[in-house]
């Protein structure tokens, strides 16, 4: 494996998997809303005089989704060079997703 950020395999037809993908979403989205309300409230505390510590910014993260399936396939049904999908397969013909999770710089 090259990298630390993947999550899971997804399967498009399995509708527990695509659930999984939501539940993934919406932890993320919740982690950077309570980290952003954490800087904001040790800031606050700095800048009243009610902690020396100086704030210090969070991290942010960012689900990625990579459709996989048969690129070829679906480029020549549309009409399109059969190598045309080889950087990015377009997530409506996905049969697999993969899920990555970044975080932001």
């Amino acid at each position: 494996m090259r990298t630390d950020a993947y999550i899971m395999t997804a399967y498009t037809e399995s509708a527990g998997d695509m659930l999984e993908i939501e539940t993934v979403r919406n932890t993320v989205k919740s982690i950077n809303k309570i980290n952003k309300q954490k800087e904001k409230m040790a800031e606050y505390r700095y800048n009243n005089g009610w902690s020396d510590k100086e704030p210090q910014s969070l991290p942010r993260y960012r689900v990625t989704l990579h459709a996989r399936g048969p690129r070829a396939e679906y480029a020549k049904a549309l009409g399109m060079h059969p190598r045309a999908f080889d950087r990015e397969l377009p997530m409506k013909f996905a049969e697999r997703i993969d899920v990555y999770i970044h975080e932001r710089s």
